[in-house]
């Protein structure tokens, strides 16, 4: 994976030591659950999740983009599992629009995994999110 920018760049060492942890694992996702990747230049996770959480976009529209990069990024980083947020700020992040193309693009694929890059600076806030196929073993 090539990445341009030197802020999501610096997170896929943490991607591929949680993606690594998580193949190793025995936690396999349930039928029909998408996976989501996470990572910051400080850590990563794996999680599983039915759906895309509902959003609130009038409250959504309150928020800061570089709250929400803050929120998620903090929620990596926690020591306890932070999943919810983590869903809900990358929904937030992508919109309606954009959450419904991250379905279809998972749809597409036989093992897709959203992974989710961000780097909170309140100056520069940056996020992406892009799904890609896992190889099949």
């Amino acid at each position: 994976m090539h990445i341009d920018d030197e802020r999501f760049a610096a997170c896929i060492p943490t991607l591929n030591r949680a993606l690594a942890g998580w193949a190793v694992s025995s936690i396999a996702a349930p039928p029909n659950h998408m996976v989501i990747a996470a990572a910051t230049p400080k850590d990563a996770l794996v999680l599983h999740a039915s759906h895309w959480p509902r959003m609130n976009e009038a409250a959504i529209a309150r928020l800061s983009e570089a709250d929400v990069v803050a929120t998620v990024a903090h929620a990596i980083e926690s020591k306890s599992f932070e999943g919810d947020t983590i869903l809900q700020g990358t929904a937030a992040l992508l919109g309606r629009a954009g959450v419904a193309t991250v379905k279809a693009d998972a749809a597409a694929m036989r093992r897709p995994v959203t992974v989710v890059l961000v780097a909170s600076d309140k100056a520069a806030p940056a996020w992406s999110v892009t799904v890609v196929e896992l190889p099949v073993h």
